[in-house]
C-alpha cells in the first residue's frame, strides 16, 4: 500500500492504511463479512485462528 506524495489528506490516509492492516481489522472483516473476504496470507495470525479455518458460507 502506499499513499500518494500529492494527496491532500495524507494524515487521514494513513490512519485508514493503518486500521486496515490491524488485527482489529482483520477480526472485524472475518466476523462480518466471512473469512474468505479477508486478504489471503495478510497474517500469520490469521491462520492461527479458529475461525478462520472454519468454512465460509
Amino acid at each position: 500500500m502506499a499513499i500518494p506524495k500529492t494527496t491532500k489528506s495524507a494524515d487521514a490516509s494513513s490512519k485508514i492504511m493503518l486500521w486496515a492492516l490491524s488485527k482489529k481489522y482483520e477480526q472485524l472483516a472475518g466476523a462480518k463479512l466471512g473469512w474468505a473476504r479477508v486478504l489471503a496470507g495478510k497474517r500469520t495470525r490469521t491462520y492461527r485462528s479458529r475461525s478462520a479455518r472454519r468454512p465460509s458460507p
